[in-house]
């Protein structure tokens, strides 16, 4: 799951009209692939990673019964 996020969702290319959406995919992900090794910059900022669980968390038990939902998630 995380890869297919990584490659679908945040390889996506912004449009070039929207400097706002290039600058938060950057600052999102871009910085990772600019500086892969360093130690100090999280992949993933605490923030933004909460929604997206949270949203996935949700996904998961509205799509399935409660045990394979927390067992699709964890």
């Amino acid at each position: 799951l995380e890869y297919t996020i990584h490659r679908w969702l945040f390889h996506l290319r912004p449009p070039p009209n929207w400097p706002f959406l290039i600058r938060l995919h950057f600052a999102l992900h871009g910085q990772h692939h600019k500086s892969p090794m360093d130690p100090l910059r999280l992949v993933f900022p605490p923030l933004p990673a909460s929604v997206f669980g949270i949203l996935f968390f949700t996904a998961c038990m509205s799509l399935f019964p409660q045990g394979a939902a927390l067992s699709v998630f964890a």
